[in-house]
C-alpha cells in the first residue's frame, strides 16, 4: 500500500496519463526483478538542458560551467529527435531543469515536442520568466512546474541567489500562472534545507502553503559525480547540530501532514550519517530513470555516477539497450556500486521498492564519498550470464 501510495502522490504531482506511467512502471520493475531486457524505457528521464543560468546563487556553480564551457548545448534538431525516440520508448515524465531552462531560446520548441510525444513534463526553475511565459506554458500543457525559493522574505532569496529582483519576478509569475491556467500546471516551490536555511523552515511553509499547490523540501548537498554544488561552511552541519536539527524537523513533521513519509523522516540521517542510508536503501537508476546533460551525456543517475553514452552519437535505444547500461543494471541489482545522494536515495521510488526488494548491498561496499574522493562506476567490463542485448 506505501508504494501505491507515494508513487500516486508523485503522479498528482507531475500530471495525469496515468496509464502510460503504470504500464512503463510495470516493465520497469519486472525488468529489475527478473533480469530481462526492457520492453519499454524509464519512467522518467531528468534533463539538464543547459547549464546556463541568470542566476547567480551563493552554492551553485552551474552558471559558471554553462558561461565558461567551450562545449556546445545540445542542438534543437538533435534534442527533438531523442524526445520522440523517448516518446515512442514509452519514457512517462521528463523532467527539464539547468541551469535555468528557460535561458536556453529554443526551450519551449522542446517543451511542445514532449507534449507531442505523449510524455508529462515538468520544469525546474528559478522562476524569473515565468511571468513573461505564462500564457504559452499553460497553452502547452506542462504538467508541473517547481521553482526553487531560498526564503520568504525577498531580501534572504536575492542575497543567496544574489539577482536583483528575482523573489519579486517568480512570486509574479507564479500568481499569473494560477490566474490563466484552468487546472495545469501544479505549482510547486522548493526550498533548500541547510544548517543556515533549516530555521526559517516553518515561516517558509506558511508564507507560501497558500500561494502554491505544494511545496518540497530538499537538503543541500555537494555533488558526488559532479562539481556544480558548492557548499559554504555555514551551509554545512556539524555533528552537534543534530539533537536541535531533529528536535525543529520532527515538530515540522507533527504539524504538517505532507511531511509524515520517510523521505522527510530520512534527512537527519543524510545530513549527521549518510551510511546509514546506505545500509536502508537500494539504488534503482538505469531501471526507473536516466539523466542527460547540456552536452548529450546520458548517465544512470543526476550524480553523474556512470557515463552510459551521449545522444550525439548514439539513439536513445542503443543507449537504453547498450552494453554500457546494461552493466550498470547489473552493478545496481547486485548491489555493488558504493554511492549514495539524497535524491533517489530516498526519493519516491526507492523508499518503497526497497522495502518491495529488500537491499541486497554486497558486504563491505560502503559509502566513501563526500570527503573530496569522486566515485564513479567502471561500466565497460563486458556483462556476463544475463546480457540483455
Amino acid at each position: 500500500m506505501s508504494l501505491i501510495k507515494e508513487l500516486d502522490a508523485f503522479r498528482k504531482v507531475h500530471g495525469g496519463n496515468f496509464t502510460r506511467a503504470g504500464i512503463t512502471f510495470a516493465d520497469n520493475m519486472v525488468t529489475y526483478a527478473l533480469n530481462k531486457k526492457p520492453w519499454r524505457g524509464p519512467l522518467y528521464v531528468d534533463w539538464e538542458i543547459s547549464y546556463k543560468c541568470n542566476a547567480r546563487c551563493t552554492y551553485c556553480d552551474s552558471w559558471k560551467v554553462g558561461m565558461e564551457s567551450k562545449i556546445p548545448d545540445v542542438s534543437t534538431e538533435v534534442a527533438k529527435k531523442t524526445i520522440r525516440e523517448m516518446g515512442v520508448r514509452g519514457v512517462w515524465l521528463l523532467i527539464f531543469t539547468g541551469g535555468e531552462p528557460f535561458v536556453r531560446p529554443d526551450f519551449l520548441e522542446l517543451v511542445k515536442e514532449a507534449k507531442n510525444a505523449g510524455m508529462n513534463v515538468s520544469i525546474n526553475t528559478n522562476g524569473f520568466f515565468l511571468k513573461r511565459d505564462a500564457q504559452k506554458i499553460v497553452d502547452l500543457g506542462v504538467d508541473s512546474i517547481t521553482v526553487s525559493v531560498e526564503s520568504h522574505e525577498s531580501e534572504v532569496h536575492d542575497t543567496v541567489r544574489r539577482t536583483k529582483n528575482l523573489f519579486k519576478m517568480l512570486s509574479e509569475g507564479i500568481e499569473e500562472l494560477k490566474r490563466i491556467r484552468k487546472q495545469k500546471p501544479a505549482i510547486k516551490v522548493r526550498m533548500e534545507i541547510g544548517r543556515d536555511s533549516y530555521k526559517r523552515a516553518k515561516a517558509f511553509i506558511e508564507y507560501w502553503q497558500d500561494k502554491a499547490d505544494g511545496i518540497v523540501l530538499q537538503p543541500i548537498h555537494e555533488g558526488i559525480g559532479k562539481d556544480i554544488f558548492v557548499m559554504s561552511e555555514e551551509m554545512k552541519f556539524k555533528t552537534d547540530d543534530k539533537t536541535e536539527f531533529d528536535k525543529e524537523f520532527s515538530l515540522l513533521a507533527k504539524q504538517y501532514s505532507w511531511m509524515n513519509n520517510q523521505y522527510y523522516q530520512e534527512f537527519s540521517t543524510f545530513f549527521f550519517d549518510k551510511e546509514e542510508l546506505y545500509k536502508k536503501f537500494k539504488c534503482y537508476s538505469g531501471f526507473f530513470y536516466l539523466q542527460i546533460d547540456p552536452y548529450g551525456n546520458v548517465y544512470n543517475c543526476t550524480e553523474y555516477i556512470a557515463n552510459v553514452g551521449n545522444i550525439l552519437h548514439q539513439s536513445f535505444d542503443e543507449i537504453w539497450y547498450g552494453q554500457k547500461m546494461n552493466n550498470v543494471r547489473k552493478m545496481i541489482k547486485e548491489g555493488t556500486n558504493t554511492c549514495v545522494c539524497h535524491y533517489y536515495c530516498t526519493g519516491p521510488v526507492n523508499c518503497s521498492m526497497s522495502k518491495v526488494f529488500g537491499n541486497t548491498r554486497k558486504d563491505g561496499a560502503m559509502l566513501r564519498t563526500h570527503s573530496g574522493k569522486k566515485i564513479g562506476l567502471s561500466v565497460d567490463a563486458p556483462m556476463s550470464n544475463h546480457e540483455q542485448r
